[in-house]
């Protein structure tokens, strides 16, 4: 049997994972956004709202998810003590923070539509690919081994493309070549 599926639906899903706002390196596989989103350092005595992730101001490779909020819906005057036991939580002010793993080990690099193209595939079908992008600021040793673009006004990690391994060292850069997202072939 053969199958038919015209160019704008391919592009149609890759429009979507252009939407994506960041990208990071990680030294993992992060399967969620908060395991591949570098969350913004807590601070005091700000509003927050479900959903919201931060991280210790200390890293810890940890994200803190906010599972749940009550009265103003803020952070506390001081940093509380992270519990950083993956699931288990914290209370600060207003917000119950559940922890998360964070196998993000780069600064988010802020991603714009231009970033994203849609090609022929090369074989056949359709391709996104993505430019790139230089001096990605490294917080944290590790062996970088996944790059994942994330949409973060959705909370949802869109890709997550392997790579060879590389070491990477805090305080250093690192550029993230151009290269395919992800690639759809026609049906045959």
């Amino acid at each position: 049997m053969t199958a038919f599926v015209h160019d704008n639906s391919f592009d149609a899903g890759h429009n979507y994972i252009a939407g994506a706002t960041v990208q990071t390196v990680c030294a993992g596989e992060p399967l969620t956004f908060y395991e591949g989103y570098d969350a913004p350092a807590w601070t005091a005595t700000t509003a927050k709202v479900l959903g919201d992730a931060v991280r210790p101001v200390t890293r810890a490779g940890r994200t803190m998810e906010a599972t749940a909020i009550s009265g103003a819906g803020q952070t506390g005057a001081i940093e509380p003590t992270w519990n950083l036991t993956v699931g288990a939580t914290t209370v600060d002010g207003d917000i119950t923070w559940t922890t998360r793993n964070s196998f993000a080990i780069t600064e988010n690099s802020t991603l714009i539509g231009a970033d994203f193209s849609n090609a022929n595939g090369d074989t056949s079908g359709r391709k996104l690919s993505i430019v790139q992008k230089p001096d990605a600021n490294i917080h944290t040793d590790g062996t970088a081994n996944h790059v994942t673009t994330i949409r973060v006004a959705d909370r949802i990690l869109t890709t997550r493309n392997i790579v060879t391994p590389q070491p990477l060292t805090a305080g250093g850069t690192v550029t993230v070549p151009a290269h395919d997202i992800t690639e759809t072939t026609d049906a045959v």
